[in-house]
């Protein structure tokens, strides 16, 4: 009873597990669609109103590109953030509250809300860039350069990024880890089109990714789910030993 019990909530997860997956492949398709491939300035899928447009310009990035360069001048000025890559988080909420490192954390790195960072360093050549949409003004390790988009939608440039991380990852030096400076970004030459076309863009995959928190909240709810229903229907060891 309780064997079945337990499947019938595995075969939800596992489902629940492919929808995921499939609104994943979904936005990864897309962005190959609407971004255009390598060497061309044309993407495959553009909206009606861009139809006549002409084509992406080639930019430097460094033109898009401001630094902040503003550090923490006392200990625990601001909140300490950590740029992982699923987003960017609280640092207590990352460590789940029992591991947050305590070491001094003046002199890094202000992240002001609607700024971009990213971790400068990579085992695979592979960078997450993430917003600060948090609402809050942050601190962040030396690591993390922090910069503005300038003239541009924040949600396209992330995007931007991961669409074209291998080109990316190839402005990286060394060896067994890799480091990307921002002064080196700066040199990145992409496909850009105007800002109106951007934020149409950045709003399309903005919905996908909000179908994507949800099901991915949907998932995380109903493996608590077991879990709690797993300590309820097997007994605690100290109720067994007595």
């Amino acid at each position: 009873k309780i064997a079945d019990c337990l499947s019938s909530i595995d075969e939800l997860l596992t489902l629940e597990a492919q929808k995921l997956d499939t609104l994943k492949a979904h936005k990864k398709g897309l962005m190959q669609q609407l971004f255009p491939a390598e060497g061309e300035t044309l993407p495959k899928l553009r909206f009606p109103e861009f139809q006549d447009a002409r084509g992406w310009e080639e930019k430097l990035l460094g033109s898009f590109i401001e630094e902040f360069r503003e550090k923490s001048t006392v200990q625990d000025e601001f909140e300490t953030l950590t740029s992982a890559r699923s987003g960017l988080v609280r640092q207590r909420e990352y460590y789940d509250n029992d591991r947050i490192t305590e070491r001094d954390n003046i002199g890094f790195n202000i992240i002001p809300p609607n700024y971009l960072t990213y971790r400068s360093r990579s085992d695979d050549r592979r960078f997450y860039f993430n917003e600060n949409n948090l609402g809050i003004t942050g601190i962040i390790s030396i690591y993390y350069p922090v910069f503005r988009v300038l003239e541009g939608c924040n949600k396209f440039f992330v995007e931007l990024l991961a669409r074209y991380s291998i080109i990316v990852g190839k402005h990286s030096v060394g060896t067994s880890q890799t480091v990307l400076s921002l002064n080196e970004m700066r040199r990145i030459k992409l496909p850009i089109p105007k800002e109106t076309e951007q934020k149409k863009i950045a709003d399309c995959l903005s919905s996908i990714d909000e179908l994507i928190t949800a099901q991915t909240q949907k998932l995380d709810t109903l493996k608590t789910h077991k879990k709690g229903l797993m300590q309820q229907l097997f007994p605690a060891l100290d109720e067994v030993q007595g």
